[in-house]
């Protein structure tokens, strides 16, 4: 294979935040390269010095932290052979690699040679959980997060049938990471607010150019029509009338935040959980945080929105307890309720009678009560 440079971005975020929409833009630009998601960089691990590379492709189901349900989701097979690099292939080279930026590099060439573009946009919503890390090694690589509102986000999680704890876990946890992101790499981490993106997408798409050093105006109009894409009619994530797809596809200047239900409408557990959830720090620091996580009420404030949602019936700590096992199976996204921090006496940790228990002993989770 041919050696080319090229830029490197990681673009990922919560789910339902814009991030495949956003995609398409961006590979509308003639200058900038977005294709499918393919779910390889994404592992916090692969971005630590002197991580054995091959290793992370070894894992059950390799590499991508807990998105689907189980601790290891699955590489995009579609995604990869739209980049024209096939797994094994990619599983095989892995093993020469020293580093994550090398693996990002040989997975995106094949595709680059094609597209004849100097920026290389990798997609996957799980990149938010290495984009710390991921700046911290590579001084070159830059980030786009993409964030949207807390209730919006769990409303379209609880429609997937994710458990309730779960969906505001992975909200909490990603908008966390993008606080820091921005903190901490502001210059080389871009914020990219859902609402923003679907009500003045032109804005925008000219602040996304200027922070990859490529040509706007004409050229930002075009992202915004996104027909310049090469996955149009090609990449079934996003060809036909799927799902929410269809209606940025085809209205691509509609206001899609102005059907935003009202935040009234969440679950009473999941706005208990809203009110009462606080991210435990040692948590965090596997997505490379080092400052304490902020709870729903902060981190909405943060990123520019306010937290409407009011107190549910029901007792957060009660709910997180009963899921626990549900919960353990995200080993990453780890919590506890925000009034239980500040006890002096520690609760009695539940029997570790599982795996998942041993975990939450060992991570020094307590909880004041059982599941019944």
């Amino acid at each position: 294979m041919s050696d080319i440079s090229f830029s490197k971005v990681l673009v990922g975020g919560p789910p339902s935040s814009g991030s495949t929409l956003l995609s398409v833009m961006l590979d509308s630009h003639p200058e900038v390269f977005c294709g499918p998601e393919t779910n390889i960089v994404a592992h916090p691990g692969l971005w630590k010095r002197n991580a054995d590379i091959g290793s992370f492709l070894d894992l059950p189901g390799t590499p991508v932290p807990i998105e689907s349900g189980s601790t290891w989701a699955r590489p995009s097979s579609a995604g990869l052979a739209y980049h024209l690099v096939g797994f094994s292939e990619l599983k095989s080279a892995a093993t020469r690699f020293s580093t994550a930026t090398q693996l990002l590099d040989y997975a995106l060439q094949p595709r680059m040679l094609l597209e004849g573009k100097s920026v290389a946009c990798e997609k996957s919503p799980p990149n938010i959980y290495a984009t710390l890390p991921a700046l911290e090694l590579d001084p070159d690589l830059k980030a786009i997060i993409c964030i949207r509102n807390g209730p919006d986000v769990i409303r379209s999680l609880l429609r997937r049938k994710a458990a309730v704890p779960v969906a505001v876990l992975r909200w909490l946890s990603k908008m966390n990471l993008a606080v820091a992101a921005r903190d901490r790499y502001g210059d080389r981490a871009l914020i990219v607010r859902y609402e923003d993106l679907t009500s003045n997408p032109l804005s925008v798409a000219e602040e996304i150019c200027a922070f990859l050093g490529v040509r706007g105006g004409e050229f930002a109009e075009a992202m915004v029509n996104r027909r310049a894409s090469r996955r149009i009619g090609v990449d079934s994530s996003i060809s036909g009338e799927i799902g929410a797809a269809a209606a940025w596809r085809f209205k691509p200047h509609e206001n899609i935040s102005a059907r935003v239900d009202d935040a009234d409408t969440i679950p009473p557990q999941a706005a208990a959980l809203l009110n009462e959830l606080r991210l435990k720090r040692e948590a965090m620091e596997v997505f490379g945080m080092t400052t304490e996580p902020m709870d729903a009420h902060a981190v909405s404030r943060a990123l520019g929105y306010e937290p409407n949602w009011k107190q549910g019936e029901g007792d957060a700590q009660y709910k997180l307890t009963q899921s626990t096992n549900r919960l353990m199976q995200f080993c990453f996204e780890i919590a506890e309720p925000r009034k239980a921090v500040n006890e002096t006496t520690p609760s009695k940790e539940p029997r570790p009678i599982t795996f998942a228990g041993r975990i939450l002993r060992r991570l020094g989770i307590h909880s004041s009560s059982r599941s019944k």
